[in-house]
């Protein structure tokens, strides 16, 4: 992969990761002094979880950028905003430009950052948003072993 287009991927994943996890711990932390709900404490894991998932497949895709697995998982989660009146998820890293159908109104949502929600029971309207960054991104992670990956061997006969 291009240099012009590993690094600022690799930028988006670990600072966005960052500033998810670094906002994820201070609601958690500031729930706890407020007295956190038991049925909050699985959704700021599962959260903290995503955010670590991406620290992880940034870093490994920095060191080789052919390792591409982890970090595609990590924007196919981003891809879609989904919400009903039983569950409702959207998880965003980095950065988001996101049409949306939410009810019965087109919406548009986009910005610098991270962001999560996830609820059950009495979640919101129904709706479906695409983040058009992370399926940019996703999409460009797709290609060949080229520029700085590691060769793929092959045998001699």
């Amino acid at each position: 992969m291009s240099p012009f287009l590993k690094w600022p991927i690799t930028a988006l994943t670990l600072i966005g990761s960052i500033i998810g996890a670094a906002l994820t711990l201070t609601t958690f932390f500031g729930m706890l002094t407020r007295g956190l709900s038991v049925r909050a404490l699985p959704i700021f894991l599962i959260a903290g979880a995503l955010y670590a998932l991406g620290l992880a497949a940034g870093i490994l895709f920095a060191q080789n950028d052919s390792r591409r697995g982890l970090i595609r998982i990590y924007y196919a989660l981003q891809i879609l905003w989904l919400s009903s009146p039983f569950v409702s998820f959207r998880f965003v890293s980095g950065a988001h430009f996101m049409p949306a159908i939410m009810g019965e109104k087109l919406t548009l949502s986009y910005g610098f950052g991270s962001v999560w929600h996830i609820a059950s029971s009495g979640a919101g309207p129904w709706g479906l948003g695409i983040n058009l960054v992370a399926l940019t991104v996703f999409w460009l992670l797709r290609g060949s072993r080229k520029n700085g990956s590691r060769k793929k061997r092959t045998r001699k006969r």
